[in-house]
């Protein structure tokens, strides 16, 4: 696998638990991107589990912030949700 070096000042630190900045970083703008995506097509978050098959409760740890790296396939499928 691949080893990351963070400096003391890439570390952000979020319910207790020390998080890389960029992982926090990319989180934030997924869940904007979502939000938006939701707000533009009228849609509410809580339909985005029946239109991506995303369990509520996945959708619920990245949306408040309890997960900072969401599986690619659940990207994918909440991309394909919204297309």
């Amino acid at each position: 696998g691949y080893e990351y070096c963070y400096h003391e000042d890439t570390i952000h630190e979020r319910k207790g638990v020390q998080i890389a900045t960029a992982d926090y970083e990319y989180s934030k703008i997924i869940v904007e991107r979502i939000c938006s995506l939701c707000k533009q097509r009228g849609i509410t978050i809580n339909k985005l589990p029946d239109m991506s098959g995303v369990r509520q409760s996945v959708l619920d740890n990245l949306m408040n912030g309890n997960t900072f790296n969401p599986r690619i396939s659940t990207l994918h499928r909440l991309a394909l949700a919204f297309s």
